[in-house]
């Protein structure tokens, strides 16, 4: 581009943990040169029934990530309102951001990639 690069953004879908398991996420905003000093990400919870239950706004560092869990997020109590086949909808106007999700007990773990439009 001779400029900024055009209608950069993010929309990832965050599955959620059933049967007591929880979520995690890892966001990260790379970036070869300086873009705008953080992202301004919304993370959107929503029910199986696809409402709205809650929001968050959470800032990623240019070139930095963060790593977050459901429970922490959002709190048990809006995760059991979600139910099984709720998800987070990762949404940011400002940047392009990619991520990792899974879930993790003392048994086991799991880590997979996002993608995003």
């Amino acid at each position: 581009y001779a400029g900024r690069a055009p209608g950069l953004s993010t929309r990832l879908f965050l599955r959620l943990g059933h049967d007591g398991l929880d979520t995690l996420c890892h966001l990260i905003y790379p970036a070869s040169t300086p873009w705008r000093a953080q992202s301004a990400t919304a993370l959107i919870l929503h029910g199986a029934d696809g409402g709205e239950i809650a929001r968050r706004d959470l800032a990623v560092p240019c070139g930095g990530s963060n790593l977050w869990r459901a429970s922490e997020m959002f709190g048990r109590a809006d995760l059991t309102r979600a139910g099984d086949g709720g998800y987070v909808l990762i949404r940011d106007t400002t940047c392009r951001l990619f991520g990792y999700h899974g879930t993790d007990t003392q048994e086991a773990f799991s880590l997979d990639h996002m993608f995003g439009f």
